[in-house]
């Protein structure tokens, strides 16, 4: 038995559904945004004992691009009693880490536990003296972001 699902993952990265660009959301596409609730009505009613989860990209932050669908989605599914959890894929700008406030402040806005489904830091934007430190950076981004996470999960 799995007990933890992602039954719906990043329903909004291209927000006009261009059926032709690859990152489209096939479900949403052929059957319409309705989809991720029947996705998770389907789910409850097949296995209610299981932790029904969310994913999506950028929605770690307040400002971040699809914070506000996210947060839109979670509402309304947990009214439903549809949903468990937000996963989170933290694709994070090494250069320029969140502020951590923001993060606490953002995620703890769901109001449902949250589960950290990627870590991505990058260091492209870096200027050469830091990326000879890249990995110093990577460990001080990636403590500054997850170490307050884990107090509230």
């Amino acid at each position: 038995r799995i007990d933890t699902w992602t039954l719906v993952n990043e329903y909004d990265n291209v927000p006009d559904g261009d059926p032709d660009d690859p990152y489209t959301d096939f479900f949403k596409h052929k059957i319409g945004p309705e989809y991720v609730d029947i996705s998770f009505e389907t789910a409850r009613k097949t296995d209610p004992a299981a932790t029904l989860l969310y994913n999506q990209n950028n929605n770690e932050t307040a400002g971040g691009m699809f914070a506000k669908s996210t947060q839109q989605i979670v509402e309304r599914l947990k009214a439903k009693g549809l949903i468990d959890g937000v996963g989170l894929q933290m694709h994070l700008d090494g250069s320029n880490p969140p502020e951590k406030q923001d993060l606490i402040a953002t995620m703890r806005s769901y109001k449902l536990p949250r589960s950290i489904s990627q870590n991505w830091i990058s260091i492209y934007a870096m200027c050469p003296a830091h990326k000879q430190n890249a990995g110093h950076i990577r460990r001080r981004s990636t403590k500054r972001c997850w170490r307050p996470l884990w107090k509230w999960a």
